[in-house]
């Protein structure tokens, strides 16, 4: 006992010495997993459908073809549903009777439609079929015929029955009249309970509406026929396939046409007519059955329908130019104009009384609202606005509340910038996986004596979307520090982030010739100076030398708020794509704007991407390269070279890679692929570039590394002689001395490819303090992984057969011309897909060379801290 007394001193001191030298490097708490985060999107909606019941999900589909379940009283999402290709938009969902089937019908940018089946309980998908591409007068229409069957009107005029369940085909009608147009079917019971499936069309060769009931032939278990019978035309209704119709819901329809409104009763083969002045939209309650319909007239004011007496009535408090309207049953509600002329609320009528019952508040919605949605069984709306959000709202005859609120932007984010360093918080730098007392104890006694010792580095990052919305997010763990609409959210201009430094930060919005600047604090959100309006500032432009290019009414060169006053004297550089990519423009701008030089693609052509040394990554560690005989190779180390790369227009083929001196315009190097084809990708760091394409002879992708030495040392001597000859004997000195990287010989390339086995779909690389740390490539994997390639790997310098001495000494693989990314592969995204993956940022880790951040935008944005060569310089707390 008394020799572990004497040894309890020592033991602390021993204990104090140990962590007073782990004070000195930064302790890692929870390793890179504690910036582990993903933020879950959707879109912004396109279509909703009500549950029912108060308690049932609100099903959700969007204008990127996600399909979702929301929960009614907080908006998280319970399950979603990605699309194939996000190109279309969910234009319609209905819900069977048992609330088992859930069907959405997407159109995709190409006009096809397609039909998706899914499970109402998680979002399975049961089965999917593209239906067709309408052209000319052909309709398409899907409607949910009894329990558990789907009629099918396609563009060929054809109508089939499917199985919800696995889509099979029940029966079908492949074959009609030639003169009649279907338009639309539908469904409803009859006084015994039978199911009653009725079509609505036109017939050109009489010009007249027509209604007819189908007969299914189906006998035991063989595929039936569907006939037409007991069909009614309607002889004083002849132009009612100018607008099409509108399903007001299950049997009922609707069309404007000839200063009247007709309405359509499938049960009973009858049409109704009311007389009003040029009614032009109509908006339906539809799928909920209802008493009342409303629509505009042509003056702008709303009109309600009863349905059972079909009397017209106007509500006489709403006034309406081209703001959303939506209606169900007896409530109508409306974006509300402000005196400004600019949407913010929505206004909620009683249709029966003709007379506003609440507005929402108005600064709890940001932006116009687009898109409304309302429910009068659960007294529920779903407004979504200009700027991507999400708005449910609750209402009753006193008030009306927001329930909740999803930003939906941020599955539209376009750029983004890392800012400030943002503090850490007190008592955070621990592992609290354990459960041991001792370990607790020991945990909380290190961080108070030292709390000095820092955590992992966190991080501010600004993010901008198309939605004109822009967001603060933390990069510990994805929280929402602000987000504010920049000044132009209008969808026809192109937004774009400058970083002026790691606590500002520009968003610049232009059109055509006006351009708007906004500068805002990272941290904060907050403008530190007044925005720049009515000066041309280059969206699609890469600055050189300069943060930012703005140019007033003369052309001069503006510079931020807060720079520097020397900025202003020295020229500014940079360069500039046309939106078309037919060429690539450098400029200059001092006092005034200079013109500069051009170059233009190979024919057939056109620039895809441009690149410059990234902001956070133009830190270069060596300029040299040593090699394995003792020599040693310089780098082509100019900032002021960017990299373009072209993609092949129409069915052509043909790619081809450029660099460029920006300051002489002198393409410096340049590579074609005959067989190349895109999708492109390119990026560019210190000395070398990295690009992929596919080849469509190889029917893979490509991916090529090139690195850029300066010429051998000969040239040097004989210049500067040549100049100093021509000093002394008189003559005039016509070359520039060598002492700039843009007087130097074009660069030595050495150049390799190699063939990967997935489809890459961008590029990127990571960023280091120091950049000590060998880079890595971040290859962006069928849109839905990160893939991280070591720079090793991609060495232009790899021998091909057994490496030698030499090649050893430099620690060169055996050159191998495939490599595997889907085999074998760390994916940066670890177990987690990024749906439409499309941009990829970095950043270094401050105080820590190791590691870098990387965040990737989809639908989704994800983020991590990734160590390529492993966090040689942290230590964790245990040991």
């Amino acid at each position: 006992m008394a020799v572990l007394k004497g040894l309890r001193w020592p033991f602390l001191l021993l204990f104090f010495w140990i962590e007073g030298g782990l004070a000195k490097i930064d302790v890692v708490g929870r390793s890179a997993e504690s910036a582990e985060w993903s933020v879950l999107g959707i879109g912004a909606p396109s279509s909703v459908f009500f549950s029912p019941s108060r308690t049932g999900p609100l099903y959700v589909g969007t204008d990127i073809g996600v399909v979702a379940a929301l929960s009614r009283d907080e908006g998280r999402i319970l399950w979603r549903h990605l699309p194939t290709d996000i190109s279309e938009s969910v234009s319609k969902i209905i819900l069977n009777e048992h609330d088992r089937y859930l069907v959405a019908e997407s159109i995709q940018n190409s006009g096809m439609i397609s039909v998706r089946v899914l499970s109402s309980s998680d979002g399975t998908l049961l089965w999917q079929r593209e239906v067709c591409n309408p052209s000319g007068k052909a309709e398409f229409h899907a409607e949910i015929v009894g329990h558990d069957q789907l009629g099918i009107l396609d563009c060929d005029n054809e109508i089939s029955l499917r199985s919800l369940r696995d889509g099979s085909i029940i029966a079908e009608m492949t074959s009609c009249e030639a003169s009649d147009l279907l338009q639309a079917i539908g469904s409803w019971k009859d006084e015994s309970g039978d199911t009653i499936t009725s079509v609505i069309g036109f017939t050109e060769q009489t010009k007249k509406t027509f209604i007819a009931d189908l007969h299914n032939t189906q006998m035991s278990t063989e595929q039936g026929v569907l006939m037409m019978k007991k069909r009614k035309e309607f002889e004083t209704i002849s132009s009612c396939d100018s607008d099409g119709l509108v399903q007001i819901n299950r049997y009922m329809f609707a069309c404007s046409a000839e200063n009247a409104l007709y309405l359509f009763d499938l049960r009973t083969q009858s049409s109704r007519t009311v007389h009003d002045s040029q009614p032009y939209k109509i908006d339906s309650s539809y799928p909920i059955s209802s008493s009342t319909m409303q629509y505009r007239d042509a003056f702008g004011e709303v009109r309600v329908v009863d349905l059972e007496s079909f009397e017209t009535r106007a509500l006489s408090d709403v006034s309406i130019v081209h703001n959303e309207l939506c209606a169900s049953g007896d409530i109508v509600a409306t974006s509300k104009i402000q005196d400004e002329g600019k949407e913010f609320a929505i206004s909620t009528y009683r249709a029966s009384e003709s007379s506003t019952f609440i507005d929402s508040p108005d600064d709890k919605l940001a932006g116009s609202v687009r898109r409304c949605y309302l429910s009068s069984s659960t007294s529920e709306i779903v407004s979504v606005t200009a700027g991507g959000d999400v708005v449910m709202s609750s209402f009753d005859k006193n008030k009306q509340t927001i329930q909740w609120i999803r930003e939906e932007a941020i599955a539209y984010v376009t750029d983004a910038r890392f800012g400030s360093t943002l503090p850490n918080e007190e008592g955070d730098d621990g592992d609290w996986t354990s459960d041991s007392f001792a370990q607790h104890w020991y945990d909380w006694f290190r961080s108070k004596l030292f709390q000095h010792v820092s955590t992992e580095e966190h991080r501010v990052v600004v993010l901008l979307s198309s939605k004109g919305k822009m967001f603060g997010l933390s990069t510990k763990d994805g929280k929402k520090l602000w987000s504010r609409e920049i000044a132009s959210s209008e969808v026809s201009w192109k937004s774009r982030l400058f970083k002026l430094d790691d606590s500002r930060v520009a968003a610049v919005s232009s059109a055509t010739w006006t351009s708007i600047a906004e500068f805002l604090n990272t941290t904060s959100g907050e403008e530190y100076a007044k925005p720049f309006s009515e000066r041309f500032a280059f969206v699609n432009s890469i600055p050189l030398n300069s943060s930012l290019v703005i140019l007033g009414s003369n052309g001069e060169n503006i510079s931020a708020p807060d720079s520097k006053k020397e900025e202003n004297l020295h020229d500014v550089y940079w360069v500039n794509s046309n939106r078309d990519g037919k060429s690539i423009q450098g400029y200059r701008a001092g006092e005034v704007i200079s013109g500069g030089w051009q170059v233009a693609p190979p024919p057939g052509e056109r620039f895809a991407l441009l690149k410059s040394i990234p902001e956070e990554g133009e830190f270069i560690a060596s300029a040299t390269r040593p090699t394995g005989n003792r020599k040693v190779l310089h780098k082509y180390v100019n900032r002021m070279a960017v990299a373009a790369i072209t993609s092949p227009v129409e069915k052509k083929t043909g790619v081809t890679v450029y660099l460029i001196d920006a300051v002489r315009g002198k393409v410096l190097d340049t590579a074609h692929h005959v067989n190349g084809t895109g999708p492109v990708s390119l990026v560019r760091c210190e000395n070398w570039i990295v690009y992929s394409f596919w080849d469509v002879a190889r029917r893979s992708d490509q991916i090529y590394v090139i690195d850029y030495f300066e010429p051998k040392k000969d040239w040097f001597p004989k210049e500067i002689g040549a100049a100093m000859l021509n000093a002394v004997t008189g003559v005039e000195i016509e070359k520039e001395l060598p002492t700039t990287p843009h007087a130097i010989p074009n660069p030595v390339a050495a150049r390799i490819g190699f063939e990967v086995d997935g489809r890459i779909t961008g590029l990127d690389v990571t960023t280091t303090e120091r950049a000590i740390t060998m880079r890595s490539i971040v290859v962006h994997l069928d849109k839905s992984r990160i893939v991280v390639v070591p720079k090793e790997v991609l060495d232009p310098r790899r021998p091909i057969g057994v490496p030698t001495e030499e090649h050893r000494a430099e620690m060169l693989m055996s050159y191998k011309p495939y490599i595997s990314l889907l085999v074998g592969s760390v994916y940066a995204s670890k177990d987690l897909l990024i749906p439409n993956l499309s941009h990829s940022f970095t950043a270094a880790v401050r105080g820590r060379e190791s590691s870098s951040h990387i965040l990737a935008s989809g639908i989704d944005i994800f983020h991590t801290v990734l160590a390529p060569a492993g966090k040689f310089d942290a230590l964790t707390v245990r040991m």
